[in-house]
């Protein structure tokens, strides 16, 4: 039972005391202002809630569709256009570190891979 069904049932018992005086009026006004509070806060909430799962779900279903790629190229030799093609969406070349130094610097690199984004921090050469 979800937690909308469960405020729902505790409101129902709580009207149903106060009617049979298990609890007075002013005990009532508080606690069914709490469960009010509750629920719309469920509600508020749920919407967020269901577009992160929809989110993860993509990503479960292009982490697949990733690993049914990369299975193909289990022992990659050479990089090839078609394997690039076939892995990577996009290559972004960041700004390197000092622009007029003579010796190698640090340059960020990001890939993304198609259907699978990108890693964090994958690579900083």
């Amino acid at each position: 039972m979800n937690r909308k069904n469960v405020l729902s049932t505790l409101f129902k018992r709580l009207y149903e005391d106060n009617v049979i005086g298990r609890i007075n009026d002013e005990q009532f006004r508080i606690l069914s202002s709490d469960y009010n509070e509750e629920q719309a806060d469920i509600k508020d909430k749920l919407p967020v809630l269901e577009r992160q799962m929809e989110a993860l779900r993509d990503q479960t279903n292009g982490a697949e569709q990733f690993v049914t790629i990369a299975k193909k190229y289990t022992h990659i030799t050479e990089l090839t256009p078609e394997i690039l093609n076939t892995m990577i969406e996009k290559i972004i070349i960041g700004e390197r570190e000092s622009k007029h130094a003579k010796k190698a610097v640090k340059q960020k690199i990001r890939i993304l891979f198609k259907g699978f984004g990108e890693l964090d921090d994958l690579m900083c050469v």
